[in-house]
Order: structure tokens, then sequence, then C-alpha cells
């Protein structure tokens, strides 16, 4: 596959990962696997940084959830950011295909959206 996206913002650990005042919807663990989330960092995008207005310096927030997605996270080492997720391609994606990714949330504690979603899609 194709790296086409990384994904960064402010690293944390897992236990401070309440920063904000709200629920930013853009929180990711470093580690997806569930054993190495307790001691994982988390990464985070700040509210007046999820705007590509205002930040572009990685863009994997702004790909979209699919159950059946064309591209799935690896773990990249970037080059400033040292390792960080990154969005890379499962198969060739066409000039203005929408590149999409799996968001695997837990579904007890997933957003309303994706439990909908899921229910109609599985």
């Amino acid at each position: 596959g194709t790296l086409v996206a990384y994904y960064n913002g402010l690293r944390m650990k897992a236990g401070d990962a309440k920063l904000f005042e709200q629920s930013t919807g853009y929180s990711i663990y470093l580690e997806w696997d569930t054993e190495l989330r307790k001691t994982s960092d988390v990464l985070d995008i700040a509210p007046q940084y999820q705007s590509t207005e205002h930040y572009t310096s990685t863009l994997a927030h702004k790909t979209n959830h699919s159950f059946k997605p064309n591209c799935d996270w690896v773990h990249a080492q970037h080059p400033c950011y040292g390792k960080i997720p990154a969005v890379c391609t499962q198969e060739n994606v066409k000039q203005g295909e929408e590149i999409s990714i799996h968001y695997h949330y837990e579904l007890d504690v997933a957003p309303q959206w994706y439990v909908d979603f899921w229910m109609i899609t599985e």
C-alpha cells in the first residue's frame, strides 16, 4: 500500500487525555492494541486546529470512516513527530476516490452516529 496521511496532534499520556473541556472527537491512541492502550500515548487535536484552515501538517484526522475501508491504520516513523499513526492504502485508489478508514471504536463507548451506522451495515 501507499502511505497517504499521517496522524499527529497534542501528545499526552492516556491518563492525561482529558485536557479539553469536552471530547474533541479527534483523540486517538498511539497504540491500538487493547492491552498496550493502558500505557499508550494519546494524540488529540485541539478544537482550534481541527480545520484545515488552521492545521495541515498532518491530515489523517480528515479521513472518513467506513466499515469497508480502502485504507488501514499503520505505524509510521515521521521525521519530525517520531512514531505516529498513519493511513495506508489497501489497494490502488483512483484519482478522485474517497480515502476511508475503519475507526475501530468499541461499541460501548462509540459515538451514536457510529453505532447507528454499524447497525445498518452489519
